[in-house]
């Protein structure tokens, strides 16, 4: 998915394939045409890395809902610089040079449009352009480590009843 200003954000991949390394044989996930064979997925049932892997989980959920919230905020500094600008394009052609008031009211309009640009692009952009490669650093790690395993559904349930996810 692509992000604002062209940042690429990724979106963790989820793989629940029946295919599990039983007794050192393993099975292939049949081939699309095109694509790369999916690694085969590993039976897990250590709750050390079930409880890192519910762990990161639950770390990349915090990271989308953040790197949402800075999308919204980023979207509304958008809109609201460009209504600024717009306001300016539509004011100037009236613009009396003469009058004393509407200069004022102009410079007020003009300040703000320049407030408007930059919170846009020193405080909004930035930030979420950060948020995007820390949330596509977090997809890579999640599915680099997570993303092919098998869990024992009743062992996955224990440990996450008791697991407490310090931020990493």
């Amino acid at each position: 998915m692509e992000g604002r200003f062209g940042y690429l954000v990724a979106r963790p991949v989820i793989i629940s394939l029946a295919l599990l390394w039983v007794h050192g044989a393993h099975a292939q996930a049949p081939v699309i045409e095109g694509e790369q064979p999916a690694a085969p997925s590993l039976l897990v049932s250590d709750p050390a890395i079930i409880g890192r892997c519910l762990c990161m989980g639950r770390h990349l959920s915090k990271e989308k809902g953040l790197l949402e919230r800075l999308d919204r905020q980023f979207r509304a500094a958008k809109a609201h610089d460009q209504a600024t600008e717009a306001a300016l394009a539509r004011a100037r052609p009236f613009l009396k040079p003469d009058d004393g008031e509407q200069v004022a009211a102009y410079r007020r309009l003009l300040e703000e449009s320049q407030r408007a640009d930059r919170d846009l692009y020193s405080r909004v952009q930035p930030a979420y352009a950060a948020q995007v490669a820390r949330y596509n650093q977090t997809v890579n790690v999640y599915n680099d480590g997570c993303t092919r395993m098998q869990v024992v559904q009743t062992l996955q349930s224990k440990v996450a009843q008791t697991l407490v996810c310090l931020d990493p």
